[in-house]
């Protein structure tokens, strides 16, 4: 019987954002997705949600307010290239946040309460 690594199950893709550029909205038709979830997870399952974490560069990280940085996550209209945000939440380093209410989408991730500006790794694997 073949073994399956975790690895092939929920593989994460990480994906740098300077919170100076991102510390905004995205803007409907100008702005491009950091990330494309797929319609089937590396399980081979179709995606329900996924898990997303963030941590600090070793060079130019960003520094968190008190609480942690304010998370929002948009999703596009692949059609009208419109973008819809879901509620805010407070992430800090090595925190996991997660959700199930998304298949396939275009992604936008918003980084806010930063006291200095910088660089975020954003590590997203797909459920």
């Amino acid at each position: 019987m073949p073994t399956t690594e975790q690895a092939e199950l929920s593989a994460g893709r990480t994906f740098r954002v300077n919170t100076a550029t991102h510390g905004s909205a995205p803007t409907n038709g100008v702005t491009e997705p950091d990330l494309t979830l797929s319609p089937v997870g590396p399980g081979g399952f179709p995606t329900i949600g996924f898990l997303l974490g963030l941590t600090a560069p070793s060079a130019g990280s960003a520094t968190a307010g008190g609480g942690g940085f304010t998370v929002t996550i948009y999703w596009r209209d692949p059609v009208l290239k419109r973008w819809f945000s879901f509620s805010s939440t407070s992430v800090s380093y090595g925190q996991l946040f997660g959700t199930s209410d998304l298949d396939a989408g275009e992604l936008y991730i918003q980084i806010g309460n930063v006291s200095a500006a910088g660089l975020v790794d954003v590590t997203i694997a797909e459920q």
